[in-house]
This record gives C-alpha cells, sequence and structure tokens, in this order.
C-alpha cells in the first residue's frame, strides 16, 4: 500500500516537473512573441526583410513599414523579405506620370503601383539594402538582376541611384 502511495507520489511529482518546463518554455515563447509584436506595432519595421524576421511566417501580400506605408512584400523569391518597390500586373495603371507622382508614389500596394522616390530614399537611407530587379519578356521568358548594395539619393540628387554587387542572369547594365 505504501509503495503504491509512493507510485503516485513520483507519478504527480513527475506531472508537475512537466508542467513547470512547460511553463517555463511558454513563458519564453510569450516574451518572443510580445518583443516581436512591440516591434510591429510600435513600426519600428522598416523594410520587410525586418517583417520576415519578426514573423514566424511571412506571405506574400502588402504589409504596413515605416511611415505607415503600405508596400508588397515578395516573402517567398530568394528567401523572402523583398520590399517591392514596383509592381506591374496587367499594366492598368499608367506609369507616365509627373515628377512629384514618382516623388510621392502612386498606385496601390495590392496591385500596381510605385513605392515613390522619397521613400526609397528613406529606405536606402536607413540601412544597408539589396536590390533585386525580376523581369519577365512577353513570351513568359525570365531573368532578373540582384546588386549586394543600393541606394538612392534626396530629391536634391534628383534621386541618383548607386549600385554595386551585381549578381544574375539578366546583365549587368549599369554604368557606374
Amino acid at each position: 500500500m505504501v509503495m503504491k502511495k509512493l507510485e503516485e507520489v513520483d507519478k504527480i511529482s513527475d506531472l508537475i516537473y512537466k508542467t513547470q518546463t512547460e511553463q517555463c518554455l511558454l513563458k519564453q515563447e510569450m516574451k518572443s512573441f510580445t518583443s516581436k509584436a512591440d516591434t510591429l506595432l510600435n513600426n519600428t519595421v522598416t523594410d520587410c526583410a525586418d517583417i520576415l524576421n519578426n514573423c514566424t511566417r511571412g506571405k506574400d501580400g502588402v504589409y504596413t513599414i515605416i511611415d505607415s506605408k503600405a508596400v508588397f512584400c515578395d516573402m517567398t523569391t530568394d528567401n523572402g523579405g523583398w520590399t517591392v518597390v514596383q509592381r506591374r500586373v496587367n499594366g492598368s495603371v499608367d506609369f507616365y506620370r509627373n515628377w512629384t507622382e514618382y516623388k510621392n508614389g502612386f498606385g496601390f500596394a495590392d496591385h500596381e503601383y510605385w513605392i515613390g522616390n522619397d521613400m526609397l530614399h528613406r529606405l536606402t537611407s536607413l540601412k544597408t539594402q539589396e536590390l533585386r530587379v525580376d523581369m519577365e519578356r512577353f513570351n513568359g521568358e525570365k531573368a532578373y538582376a540582384v546588386y549586394s548594395r543600393f541606394s538612392v539619393g534626396d530629391e536634391t540628387s534628383k534621386y541618383k541611384l548607386a549600385v554595386q554587387g551585381y549578381s544574375g542572369n539578366a546583365g549587368n547594365y549599369t554604368v557606374q
């Protein structure tokens, strides 16, 4: 009888230990989740790479980054985390625009849009950015170019583009 009670006490002790261990793991997960949620809610997310790094799963779609800017994030191509700066789907948005429209951006992130030159300058001023250009011909042939570093100047520089570190299969047509 005493042996049986001791076995029950051992089982209860094991159960308590397992429960405490699970609680500890849950607390750690909650702290991690809370930290990631704070990052997202406090809008300290500067680009889609930040979103990918702060979320367990990222899906292609519209997300909000700095300055409450809605952008399309490509979370699947080449490990994901790409902030899409120009998106063309079917040609329904006219890209023949004036300086001010290119400065501020136009269109809708969930369809066709240009992120805006001011936002490009801001994004590339906050941290080192990588540029990926994906192209598709009318016949379906695809090509891409990746630059390991790129930046866009401010309006006084006429949004001068600087790139370096080319790789890809599209050819490097930049003039330095």
